[in-house]
């Protein structure tokens, strides 16, 4: 059955059919939610305000403490380069449209663009 997770942002989001004002990358949400909440606080009697925000940005299995989540990076180390090659293709679309690009050696996605670039998709 398809699940939306494993679907492309690409095709849920529409990056280059919508015209979005702002977008949140997941490793930077709490400096970019508190960025939008200020602007969307202006002109309010108090700041619109987020109470917390969890990430795992720069994780090892090391680091994890939810033995889920060790699972799944320790899954991701065992995959072979050619299948990481394979899934780098699939999505190719949300890397070249978000601004990433995944360096199959190392196994990381880094942003491949600095973050005052416009116009990246279209």
């Amino acid at each position: 059955p398809y699940n939306p997770h494993w679907d492309m942002a690409f095709n849920l989001c529409h990056p280059c059919a919508i015209q979005y004002d702002y977008v949140i990358r997941t490793e930077t949400i709490a400096e970019d939610a508190k960025y939008i909440l200020d602007i969307l606080s202006q002109g309010l009697d108090a700041p619109l305000e987020l109470e917390i925000v969890h990430t795992r940005s720069n994780n090892t299995v090391d680091d994890v403490v939810d033995p889920t989540f060790a699972k799944v990076i320790e899954s991701f180390e065992k995959i072979p380069k050619y299948q990481l090659e394979q899934l780098k293709e699939v999505y190719k679309h949300d890397m070249e449209a978000f601004g990433y690009d995944f360096d199959v050696q190392s196994r990381e996605a880094v942003c491949a663009y600095d973050e005052h670039v416009n116009d990246l998709c279209c």
